[in-house]
């Protein structure tokens, strides 16, 4: 969570950046809680909030793809179909080329 915040970059939308700085920072302190509580479900919302979050991202990556007529990769494809279901491990950069002049690409981990 600490890395979605600190990867953020203000410079490009403002607005974006605050708004996801304070999802991602409720989140963090929730985990925190939950950690020194041990608390399942405080840990359980955390868990919705992020599967929220990366469906979310998921669809718009999807969605950039369409309009720029990459079709060759879906970033659904590791996503879980059901909800509690995951994947093993899923990892790679998605999006646009990583040598695009704005940077290019997301890359995450899950």
């Amino acid at each position: 969570v600490l890395e979605l915040i600190s990867g953020m970059r203000p410079e490009v939308d403002r607005d974006l950046c605050e708004k996801l700085g304070s999802l991602y920072t409720f989140v963090f302190r929730h985990l925190t809680e939950a950690g020194l509580e041990k608390s399942v479900p405080k840990i359980d919302e955390c868990l919705r909030i992020m599967r929220y979050e990366r469906e979310t991202w998921a669809m718009l990556c999807q969605q950039v793809w369409q309009e720029r007529g990459d079709q060759s990769a879906s970033p659904t494809a590791s996503l879980p179909k059901a909800a509690g279901q995951s994947p093993s491990r899923a990892t790679g950069t998605y999006g646009p080329s990583a040598n695009a002049s704005y940077g290019g690409g997301l890359s995450f981990s899950a």
